[in-house]
């Protein structure tokens, strides 16, 4: 799957959302992480998803579920699959230094070009420490 139909299916964010979660989305192959993310709480109904360091909006965990639910796989799609066993997604929590930005999901983190937050720019997002 690619970030594309995750993008579409996002809904403009409304000042309801403003305590969510944000899900940081770099590449095609974090859309799984997006699923994983979701699954491992049944309490988790919507994030904010910052795709390609862009805002793009709000994702239902029910929007999300209905882009995954009965797909059918073309020539190639299984090329990015990975063995059974624990995923290799691991979400990690970051922060912005603004006091109550709330706390953004990402798949992957580079301590030595760590992401910018969206809604602060030029603040850093970092690991909680």
């Amino acid at each position: 799957m690619s970030l594309e139909p995750i993008a579409a299916a996002a809904r403009a964010a409304g000042p309801e959302d403003d305590g969510l979660p944000a899900i940081r989305l770099d590449t095609d192959a974090d859309a799984g992480g997006l699923v994983a993310w979701f699954g491992a709480d049944a309490a988790r109904g919507a994030a904010r998803v910052v795709i390609r360091g862009e805002e793009a909006g709000v994702v239902e965990r029910t929007a999300l579920y209905g882009l995954v639910a009965n797909r059918t796989l073309g020539w190639g799609d299984s090329i990015g699959a990975t063995l059974p066993g624990h995923p290799a997604w691991e979400p990690i929590k970051l922060h912005c230094r603004v006091p109550g930005c709330p706390p953004v999901w990402a798949l992957g983190y580079d301590a030595a070009a760590p992401p910018e937050c969206t809604i602060h720019p030029g603040e850093l997002l970092r690991p909680a420490q």
